[in-house]
């Protein structure tokens, strides 16, 4: 699907439309779009929060129920009512709903005979939250405890991290993803057109690729202004553990990722003349099966040399290194790094 921009011009009402190039200067600003991290508290400490916590508990303002965790040995969840969350409640209760999901969770496993919190696991979502937001969870977190919030960034762990990009003038039916060899591949269609692609196995790190307002539309929610396509790095085994830390120094993890152009290259030389059929049903097959549906059907020694051809042909659109450069900025404005 060829990419056009519209806009109009200061000097006239005349509408225009951009060439196809101007999509290879748009660079999305990475974000995360969910993360965990768990802290180990020391005696002192875990009594401090133990003390806090239990002593707001009960304030409907400050925390409401969440399901117990069935994991970690935490036997008490809270979501944490924060103040820019709450101001956003209507009296629509399906929207509260929505709104309520992204309080930051908290789990706690602790020692009641001695007061104490052994460990504390926090889950949110950054770009939910926005500025405001998490400066009101670090100071909700540094009330619990003596430097709680710098705690947590110096000692906390990563457990899991979604990394994302969004591009809002893209679909999906412009993505073509090459992903590596012997990851698990799965696509989802609705009425023809494909809405996700999905890679590697959900108990490691995947890689998703979707329809922003079909995602959003299948449940049941608004699709208004979630345009285009999100690609999104989804990482809970990160070996070693990752401490929140080093989140400065994390490796860009979209560098692993290839996307191809538009598959009208012949690959020659690799093709004689007589055998550019071969070629022709293979792009065919990709309309209908995905790039590595296509791929698969394909014997060995073929598949390898078309690989070898479409890595030749990246996507303009898709700049990892520039995308990254924004990723320390993005840490130190949600106060994610000191």
């Amino acid at each position: 699907m060829p990419l056009t921009f519209v806009y109009k011009s200061k000097s006239s009402n005349k509408t225009e439309t951009l060439p196809e190039k101007s999509s290879i200067n748009f660079i999305p600003k990475p974000f995360i779009d969910k993360i965990s991290i768990v802290v180990d508290l020391l005696p002192h400490d875990g009594h401090d929060f133990y003390t806090q916590f239990f002593t707001d508990i009960a304030e409907p303002d400050v925390y409401r129920d969440a399901p117990k965790a069935k994991f970690g040995g935490f036997k008490t969840a809270k979501r944490i009512a924060l103040p820019s969350l709450v101001k956003k409640l209507t009296s629509e209760p399906k929207a509260n709903k929505s709104i309520i999901k992204k309080y930051p969770l908290i789990q706690l496993a602790y020692d009641k005979k001695i007061k104490q919190v052994k460990k504390l696991r926090l889950e949110f979502v950054p770009v939910d939250l926005g500025k405001q937001g998490m400066q009101e969870l670090a100071d909700e977190i540094s009330g619990l405890m003596h430097d709680g919030w710098d705690y947590l960034l110096q000692h906390g762990r990563v457990t899991r991290l979604d990394v994302t990009v969004d591009f809002p003038h893209l679909s999906t039916e412009d993505i073509h993803f090459l992903p590596q060899q012997m990851l698990t591949y799965t696509t989802w269609e609705l009425d023809g057109k494909r809405q996700t692609i999905t890679s590697g196995k959900k108990q490691g790190n995947q890689t998703l690729i979707y329809d922003r307002g079909a995602k959003r539309t299948a449940m049941g929610q608004s699709a208004e202004g979630k345009n285009g396509v999100r690609i999104e790095r989804r990482l809970t085994k990160i070996m070693p553990s990752l401490q929140v830390a080093q989140l400065t120094n994390f490796s860009n993890p979209f560098l692993m990722l290839s996307f191809v152009q538009e598959l009208s290259v012949l690959p020659q030389p690799i093709l004689p003349k007589s055998s550019e059929w071969i070629w022709t049903m293979f792009c065919d097959s990709v309309k209908q099966r995905s790039l590595q549906g296509a791929l698969a059907l394909l014997s060995e020694a073929r598949r390898t040399q078309f690989r070898s051809h479409l890595k030749l042909h990246g996507s303009h659109w898709w700049q990892p290194e520039l995308i990254w450069e924004e990723w320390k900025p993005m840490l130190k404005e949600l106060h994610l790094s000191k």
